[in-house]
């Protein structure tokens, strides 16, 4: 980096209006007053170790950040011995200031300009230097190493560096209850004895199968429930096994991690923004105070005169945790690694197309490898039959085509009598549907024939009694081998499989490519200087050029980290499996185990990860009755998959799904494309509140809604934005779920008044409830399960299920009327909102409101002997997306008038009213004495914490709710006009009670 040398200074800081970042060249001097700032984390005397040392700070608050946080150990063998070298041993340290900050790193741009640079010279590695910069606004920074040259005169293998290790603080600074200080000491003991603390931190698995999830101070860290030997190489990173555990550390979360603090709300973000140079991860203490970054180089033998560096790591303070405590890095990493794959192998990196997500079938959660000719074409030729009810586009062929692994090309010709797989391709595009292929194009089996002929491609363990022995792969139901893609045999073999299968003689246009973690095995490899991240990078970059742009690859079985750009969706969940839990004898196994439980809990946790990075692909749906999910599990697994945007695949025998099942995944299609926000991410292993906003930047241009060419019709209704909400219970037993509203219906809450009326429909059960509330008098109220049920279950969710509830804040809001400064005269568009009719929902779409095409209605006032009486009519389209039958479905209408004004006419026999009653949030009153304005509701819970309920009472407010059945009929596409004769005068009645009040 280029820069002016400064005069040795005792410390350098940077600063923004946010936060400060200090380096000290020189270590902190024991009488130095930052030298004390940290004491307090720790019961014996703190002794900093010698050396250069770093700290990031929040201005806002200053004890959130990371402190005295010493830089850089390597760790090895030179010349076959044990090696280490740390920054105490240093010489020449200097920094150096720049004003160059990361203008020339693609997507970093908006860190510096100021920056610092942390030089000095190690014993075997030469200069080191750690380029610090500061964003130029906000809370955050990044840091990474480089080694210009490598002065290493002998063999020096390094097996990871130590980018920082040193304290993180999330929980000093000013307490939301006031404690002392000694208060929250007698509370750290007690936790330390008796249980859990109010420190989170969020723990990201290296691969799609490994634990996902918050992990709690004093909670027992998750761990493999298969010994090492079965599963290290699915999970191991830059995690436990490469890492001294003698240095207290407990925890460790791949490329980011989230630390935070419940008491406070306060929070750090830590991030490697690619995993291109090392495989990243950090490590905690029991205590979740001390942290470390590290990254991982497997034995890269270092060459004299190379380049070393690390990848970027970010830090970000979080004065205040926001709802998507990782958005910033998610959309950092996203750009980053965007621009970089441009950059510097001139390709177009992948970006995710969330208009067009994978839905279709796939063959391995039935017949896993016995798949044949016969059972494939049955489930082709169903498929497309059903099409116009299940609008299903991919055919994906799983495992059991080929002969063995890495044998692909070669059919198996029990199987397949024909020995052609073009055949199933074209059969498969002769009906309009797309053809998918599964492989491991990494992967051999042991008694494969390439495997045979070639001994020599396969990584092989170094060192050690097992010294030449094939690189442990872990265990799938088999033991297999990888391949060393540093061999440009290999590397051909790869590129010609991949050739054919996609523009070649196979023609596949999408991939479903599996075990690509198998790249990255620990172990021997033809060229040793590169470590297993930069393999991965060769072999992602292999593949991509042998497919093409035009290929749509699903990755599965890969570190998420290193796949940004390179495919266009990405397994982010546990295979799905039969059942909750993993069957015996690990149902406790929370790692790569298949079952509905991990798969659920990866899948929500990685909900930030869709849209962004790539399309998220939560897995199949196993809808079949002969699995062992009960009825209220298969719900709770349809209701993630639903809000979570993700790819759709279903994986039964077509022919073995009922019709109440099969009606479950219509509900789901067409995908939305957009993921749920978990409201709960950083409270629990498994959040349990999942809200999706929905509005029209949600519909492609084809579903937008337009006017009708009738005059009469003179008001077009807009489908104001709304939100549907999952209330989940990932418990053994059923409970009620609640959560503040407020938090539940943040997104709609803009330009409206403090009194709010809250339209809810179930979506499973199809109720509908109607809320008033004032969140201005009392913003923490919940709303609660128990509040919106029909009959005996008492609003409680069943286990390992959800309700899926559409909110919609009604936009005819009274306030303005009631509240008006003009005799009660009110705006034009004020007066035809209030007598608009609104629609509510549906039972053939999730989201009960995607499938609303036009929604319009028109008005005439007449006078029937001698009373006025208003003329509507409304005219609705539906398009499901795909062929319903009429007789068993419905739409909800909010239409105005009281029950006994409104006689509806063109509705279809069995459209009926819906009985509801209007709940309230009263404070202090009985539900007889309710008030009857809604600017009067308080908003707040009664001691029992239920809603009230009353009637509605005021004339102003008076709407009624029907439920119109479909046309008798099978068809996609479905309006009705409706019309009626009102004979209350709504605005009448507004000015009347105006006046009053």
């Amino acid at each position: 980096m280029e820069g002016v040398k400064e005069r040795k200074e005792e410390k350098y800081i940077l600063r923004n209006e946010h936060a400060a970042l200090t380096v000290w060249p020189a270590g902190i001097p024991l009488d130095h007053p930052d030298h004390c700032h940290h004491q307090h984390h720790h019961l014996n005397q703190y002794e900093p170790a010698p050396g250069p040392r770093f700290s990031f700070i929040s201005n806002e608050n200053t004890s959130l950040g990371i402190f005295d946080t010493s830089t850089i150990e390597f760790r090895g063998k030179l010349r076959g011995k044990a090696w280490k070298t740390t920054m105490a041993e240093a010489v020449d340290v200097q920094v150096i200031k720049s004003n160059l900050g990361c203008a020339r790193f693609p997507g970093l741009d908006d860190f510096g300009p100021e920056a610092l640079t942390l030089e000095a010279r190690l014993p075997e590695i030469g200069q080191v230097c750690v380029d610090f910069a500061l964003h130029t606004i906000g809370p955050s920074m990044v840091l990474r190493l480089r080694c210009p040259a490598l002065a290493c005169s002998h063999d020096v293998r390094l097996d990871e560096f130590v980018l920082f290790d040193g304290d993180c603080d999330v929980s000093q600074g000013p307490r939301r209850d006031g404690k002392s200080l000694a208060r929250i000491w007698w509370e750290y003991l007690s936790r330390r004895v008796r249980g859990l603390g109010p420190r989170r931190v969020f723990v990201n698995g290296w691969n799609a199968w490994s634990f996902t999830g918050v992990v709690q101070q004093g909670a027992r860290p998750s761990a493999p429930g298969l010994p090492g030997i079965l599963s290290a190489a699915f999970h191991h990173g830059a995690g436990p096994a490469e890492f001294d555990r003698s240095n207290n550390k407990e925890l460790y979360s791949e490329m980011f991690a989230h630390v935070s603090d419940k008491s406070r709300g306060t929070g750090l973000l830590l991030g490697f923004l690619t995993q291109h140079e090392q495989f990243g991860a950090f490590s905690f203490d029991e205590c979740f105070v001390e942290v470390g970054a590290h990254c991982r180089c497997d034995g890269q033998l270092l060459k004299a005169g190379e380049l070393m560096q690390s990848d970027w790591c970010l830090v970000e303070l979080q004065t205040t945790l926001p709802e998507e405590p990782f958005a910033t890095f998610i959309a950092r990493a996203g750009r980053v690694n965007t621009a970089l794959l441009e950059e510097k192998y001139k390709i177009i990196a992948c970006r995710p197309d969330t208009k067009n997500v994978p839905v279709g079938w796939c063959s391995w959660y039935h017949f896993y490898e016995a798949i044949s000719e016969d059972n494939l074409l049955s489930n082709l030729e169903m498929m497309a039959n059903l099409r116009p009810q299940l609008p299903l586009q991919l055919f994906q062929i799983d495992d059991g085509y080929q002969r063995a692994w890495g044998d692909w090309l070669k059919i198996d010709p029990l199987k397949f009598p024909n020995k052609s797989m073009r055949d199933m391709v074209d059969a498969v595009r002769s009906r309009g549907l797309r053809p998918g292929l599964w492989l491991a194009p990494m992967a051999v089996d042991k008694h494969s024939q390439i495997a045979a002929d070639h001994p020599d491609w396969i990584i092989r363990q170094q060192g050690g009694l097992s010294h030449g022995w094939a690189a442990n792969s872990a265990n799938v139901g088999k033991w297999f081998y990888g391949l060393d893609v540093t061999l440009p045999e290999v590397q051909a073999f790869i590129r010609e499989t991949l050739t054919t299968v996609s523009h070649g003689a196979w023609s596949f246009d999408y991939l479903k490519l599996d075990f690509l973690y198998v790249a990255a095995l620990k172990g021997a490899r033809s060229d040793p200087t590169l470590n297993t991240a930069q393999v991965l990078q060769l072999a992602l970059r292999l593949i991509r050029e042998a497919v093409g742009p035009s290929t749509y690859i699903l990755g599965c079985g890969s570190p998420l980290g290193a796949t940004i750009g390179w495919v266009n969706a990405n397994r982010v969940s546990a295979d799905a499996g039969p059942a909750w839990l993993p069957v015996f004898p690990l149902p406790d196994c929370k790692w790569n185990l298949p079952c509905g439980r991990n798969m659920v809990r990866n899948t929500i946790n990685r909900l930030p990860m869709h849209g962004v990075w790539w399309v998220n692909d939560p897995d199949c749906m196993l809808l079949r009755e002969s699995t062992q999910f009960t009825p209220a599990e298969v719900i709770g697994i349809a209701t993630v998959k639903a809000l979570s945007g993700g790819s759709f695949l279903v994986s039964d025998d077509l022919q073995s799904v009922s019709h109440r099942r099969m009606r479950i995944a219509q509900v789901m299609l067409p995908v939305i494309g957009r993921a749920a926000i978990a409201l709960d991410l950083l409270e629990r292993e498994m959040p349990e509140i999942l809200r999706l906003y929905v509005d029209q930047d949600s519909f492609s241009e084809e579903t937008s809604m337009c006017h009708a060419a009738n005059t009469f019709f003179s008001h077009h209704v807009p489908q104001d934005p709304w939100v549907v909400v999952g209330f989940c219970n990932w418990d053994d037993a059923k409970k009620h779920s609640m959560h503040p509203y407020k938090s539940i219906l943040r997104p709609l809450l803009v330009d409206v008044g403090p009194v709010i009326i809250l339209h809810i429909f179930e979506f499973w059960t199809s109720k509908y409830f109607q809320v008033r509330l004032n969140l201005d008098l009392n913003p923490d109220a919940l709303m609660s399960t128990a509040d919106f049920f029909d009959g005996m279950d008492g609003g409680e969710i069943q286990p390992h299920s959800a309700r899926l509830y559409a909110m919609r804040v009604d936009p005819r809001q009274i306030p303005s009327a009631l509240t008006s400064t003009s005799q009660g005269a009110e705006s034009a568009r004020g007066s035809t909102m209030r007598r608009a009719p609104l629609y509510l929902g549906s039972d053939v779409h999730f989201s009960c409101g995607w499938e609303l095409r036009k929604c319009i209605w028109g008005e005439e006032s007449d006078y029937l002997d001698k009373a006025k009486v208003t003329r509507v009519s409304v005219h609705v389209v539906i398009d499901a997306g795909k062929v319903v039958d009429g007789t068993s479905h419905h739409i909800w209408l909010d239409l105005p008038g009281s029950e006994d004004s409104i006689k509806l006419d063109g509705a279809p026999e069995g459209s009926e009213r819906v009985n509801f009653s209007v709940k309230g949030i009263y404070e202090g009153l009985e539900e007889s004495t309710a008030p009857s304005l809604p600017t009067l509701f308080s908003g707040k819970h009664r001691s029992e914490g239920a809603l009230a309920t009353a009637a509605p009472r005021s004339p102003s407010i008076r709407r009624t709710v029907w439920k119109i059945r479909f046309p008798e009929g099978h068809s996609q596409r479905i309006s009705w006009t409706l019309n009626y004769i009102s004979t209350f005068d709504q605005d009448d009645q507004i000015r009347k009670d105006v006046q009053k009040k």
